[in-house]
C-alpha cells in the first residue's frame, strides 16, 4: 500500500482530525489508526503510519515525553508473583489484576514487564501471566461447569488402557529433525506455559478422601495400579459453586520472552541476579570436574536455581538453562564494555530484550519449519506488524494437548565427546530428577549427542515415557489424556471441524489420516463412537502430512504461534523495538550460533542445529554468523 493510499484511507489529505488516543505527547492523529494497524499497515507503509499512528503502531518510545531511558518499574504497589501466588492458592488460583500502565509508562514503552502486564497499553491484562488460559472452543464439562469430562457419562475409556492398547510402542520410527527438536520444544513450552497443579490426592487413600474436585486419579488396570493425578487449580470465581465453567490458570506470559530463564515476576528475577554489570548469579565448574570454567546457575550441587521450577525434569532441559545463562552473561559483559556509561540495570534490561529476540528468531526461523514442515507458510503467514486487538493468551488446548510433544522423546540418548565420538548412552529415565549430573558432565557432550540422532515420531510413546518416567510413578501419555478431560476439552472431532476446517470423522473406516490397525483399535476403545475421541488421542495418532505432527495439532500449534507473535508489542520485528540494522543482525542468529557462543570446549558446530549430523558438516564457530553488538553502541554512554 502506497503512502498516498494510506493518507486517503485515513482521511488525512484534507485535514488531520483530533487525536483519538495519546501516551504523553505521543498521539495518533486519526481515529482510523487502530483499524489500519490491525491490518498490518504499520509494517507495510511504515514511513507514513509511524508518523501518523505512533500509538497504534506501538512506537511512542521515540516520541513521548520520557526524558531518558527508564529501566526500572515502580513497584510501590504489588502485583502477582510466584511467592504471592503460592501463598494465596489454597482452594483456587488467584489472578493478576488490572494495573494503570501510566504509572510506569516510560518503562513500558521501552521494556517488557516480567509478568506481561502493559504489553498491550490499551488493556494491561492482555498477555499477562497469572491469567486464565484462552479456550479455542467452549468447555465440555459433564455438568457444564466443573465435572471432569466423562466422569458422569461414563462413555470414555480408561486413559491407561488407551495407552496400553494403542499409544505405547517400543518400535521407534524416526523423523527428519534431530533430538534437539524435542529439547527446544520442551524449553520453549516452559517459556509460555505453566499450569497450576492442585494437591491432596493419593491413590493409597480411600476413594472418599480423593475428592473429585481435587483429584482425577487414573484407575488401575491389569498391568498397572492406580496413577495419582491432581486436578489443575481453577481460577477463583469459576467451577464448583459458581455458574462460570471451571478455567485453569497460566502462570506464564504467552509471549516468547525467555521467562523460563528470567522468571515471570520481578521478585523472581531479582533473586537470580548479581547487581554487578547486569549478570546472573552463577557457579563456575572446577577444572577437576571437567568442562573447565563453565558457568551454571547457582547451587549446582543441589538443583539449578532458574526462572522456572521444572529444570530437574530432564538433563537436556538443565543443559539449555545453563546455555542461556551463559548467553545472557556473555551479552551483558559485551554490552557493558561497549557502553561503559550504562547502569547495571540498563545492561540487564537490554540483554534480556536481546535474549528474548534470540528465542523468537530460533523459534520462527528454525524450530517451527522443522516441526511443521512444508506446510509452514500456509499455517503461519509473514509478519505484518503488531496488532493490539489480537489476544495472545495461550490456548488451553495448545498447552494441554497439541504442544505436549512427549512422543518425540527417545528411549535413550548418546553422549559424544568433542570429536563427536560416542562414549556413553543413557536411557531417558536415567536423565531425570538430577540436574547436578549436567553440571558434572557439561553441556557440550549432551548437545553433540542430541544432534547426532533423530527425534522419535510422536505418534507413539516408548516405555521410558509410559512406564519408567520419574522413577516409574508417572505415565505421561495417560496423564495427558486425563488432563484434557480435567480441563474440559471438546472431543477431537470438534477441533477438526470448527477450529481447523477439516472434515469430521463420521466413520472409523473413512478416517484417512490414520492407518487401518489404529482405526480398529480406536473403534474398540471408543465403542464405535468417533464423536467421543479425546482431543489428545486423536491429534497424536494422526499421520503427518508435511512436518512432524498431524493436521489438527499443526493447526492448533500454528494458531498459537501466530497470536503470540502478532499480539506481542515487543516481538523483535515490530518497528521501534530494535533499529532496522539490529533486526537484520538478529535475523542472522541461529541455534548453532548460540551453542558456539556458550560452548565449554567445542570450536565447531553444524550450521543447522535441528538436522541430524555426526559432526561431518560442522563448521568453525568463527564462520557461523553471530550478533553484531556494536549496533547497540550508545553515543551517550561512552567514557570521555
Amino acid at each position: 500500500m502506497g503512502i498516498v493510499q494510506v493518507l486517503l484511507l485515513l482521511g488525512l489529505i484534507a485535514a488531520i482530525t483530533g487525536a483519538e488516543q495519546c501516551i504523553g505527547s505521543c498521539c495518533d492523529k486519526d481515529e482510523q489508526c487502530l483499524k489500519f494497524a490491525n491490518k498490518g499497515t504499520c509494517a507495510k507503509s511504515p514511513k507514513v503510519m509511524l508518523e501518523i499512528c505512533p500509538v497504534s503502531c506501538g512506537v511512542c518510545s521515540e516520541q513521548s515525553e520520557c526524558p531518558s531511558v527508564h529501566d526500572t518499574e515502580d513497584r510501590s504497589w504489588e502485583r502477582m508473583s510466584k511467592k504471592k501466588f503460592v501463598s494465596e492458592a489454597k482452594k483456587c488460583a488467584p489472578l493478576n489484576q488490572p494495573t494503570d500502565c501510566k504509572i510506569n509508562m516510560c518503562y513500558h514503552l521501552k521494556y517488557r514487564s516480567f509478568d506481561g502486564t502493559c504489553n498491550n497499553l490499551n488493556d494491561s491484562l492482555v498477555g499477562a501471566a497469572y491469567r486464565p488460559f484462552k479456550r479455542l472452543l467452549d468447555s465440555n464439562y459433564d455438568d457444564g461447569v466443573n465435572a471432569v469430562t466423562g466422569s458422569l457419562t461414563k462413555e470414555l475409556p480408561n486413559p491407561r488402557i488407551v495407552t496400553e492398547k494403542l499409544l505405547r510402542s517400543n518400535i521407534s520410527s524416526p523423523v527428519v529433525p534431530n533430538a534437539l527438536l524435542m529439547q527446544w520444544g520442551q524449553f520453549l513450552a516452559h517459556d509460555f506455559t505453566t499450569n497450576a497443579p492442585g494437591g491432596g490426592c493419593n491413590c493409597t487413600r480411600s476413594i472418599r478422601s480423593n475428592s473429585p474436585n481435587k483429584c482425577v486419579n487414573i484407575p488401575s488396570t491389569k498391568e498397572r495400579g492406580c496413577i495419582t493425578v491432581h486436578r489443575s487449580l481453577h481460577a477463583c470465581g469459576t467451577g464448583r459453586g459458581t455458574k462460570t465453567p471451571r478455567e485453569q490458570v497460566n502462570r506464564n506470559t504467552p509471549f516468547i520472552d525467555a521467562s523460563q530463564v528470567y522468571g515471570n515476576d520481578q521478585v523472581t528475577a531479582n533473586s537470580l541476579r548479581e547487581r554487578l554489570r547486569g549478570s546472573f548469579r552463577s557457579a563456575r565448574l572446577a577444572a577437576s570436574k571437567g568442562a573447565k570454567g563453565a558457568m551454571f546457575p547457582r547451587k549446582p550441587s543441589v538443583a539449578m536455581v532458574v526462572g522456572d521450577d521444572r529444570t530437574p525434569a530432564f538433563y537436556g532441559l538443565g543443559a539449555f538453562h545453563a546455555i542461556f545463562l551463559r548467553l545472557h552473561n556473555k551479552i551483558a559483559d559485551d554490552l557493558g564494555n561497549i557502553n561503559p556509561g550504562w547502569t547495571s540495570e540498563r545492561v540487564f534490561q537490554e540483554t534480556r530484550k536481546i535474549v528474548g529476540a534470540y528465542m523468537q528468531v530460533i523459534t520462527y526461523q528454525e524450530f517451527l519449519p522443522a516441526l511443521l514442515g512444508a506446510d509452514l507458510d500456509s499455517l503461519i503467514p509473514p509478519y505484518s506488524g503488531y496488532q493490539p486487538t489480537v489476544d495472545p493468551a495461550v490456548a488451553n488446548e495448545f498447552a494441554g494437548a497439541a504442544f505436549r510433544l512427549h512422543g518425540l522423546i527417545r528411549s535413550s540418548f548418546p553422549v559424544r565427546d568433542k570429536n563427536w565420538q560416542e562414549y556413553k548412552k543413557m536411557n531417558f529415565s536415567e536423565m531425570q530428577l538430577n540436574d547436578s549430573r549436567v553440571v558434572q558432565g557439561g553441556t557440550d557432550d549432551l548437545v553433540h549427542g542430541f544432534i547426532s540422532v533423530h527425534s522419535k515420531a510422536p505418534q507413539r510413546f516408548s516405555d521410558e515415557v509410559t512406564e519408567k518416567a520419574f522413577g516409574g510413578t508417572v505415565d505421561l501419555a495417560s496423564i495427558n489424556i486425563q488432563r484434557g478431560r480435567d480441563h474440559g476439552f471438546q472431543p477431537y472431532n470438534e477441533y477438526r471441524r470448527k477450529m481447523c476446517g477439516l472434515p469430521a470423522v463420521r466413520s472409523f473406516s473413512k478416517w484417512n489420516e490414520v492407518n487401518k490397525a489404529t482405526r480398529e483399535q480406536l473403534r474398540e476403545l471408543y465403542q464405535n463412537k468417533p464423536e467421543n475421541i479425546d482431543l489428545y488421542v486423536g491429534g497424536v495418532v494422526e499421520k503427518p502430512e508435511f512436518g512432524v505432527v498431524g493436521p489438527t495439532f499443526s493447526c492448533i500449534i500454528a494458531d498459537q504461534f501466530v497470536r503470540s507473535r502478532d499480539g506481542d508489542r515487543f516481538y523483535f520485528e515490530n518497528p521501534g523495538v530494535f533499529t532496522p540494522e539490529q533486526v537484520e543482525s538478529l535475523k542472522k542468529e541461529s541455534l548453532a550460533s548460540v551453542l558456539c557462543q556458550t560452548a565449554e570446549k567445542m570450536t565447531a558446530m553444524v550450521p543447522d542445529a535441528f538436522q541430524v549430523d555426526d559432526g561431518s558438516n560442522a563448521q568453525l564457530c568463527t564462520k557461523i554468523p553471530s550478533l553484531d553488538l556494536t549496533l547497540w553502541k550508545d553515543p551517550a554512554a561512552q567514557e570521555d
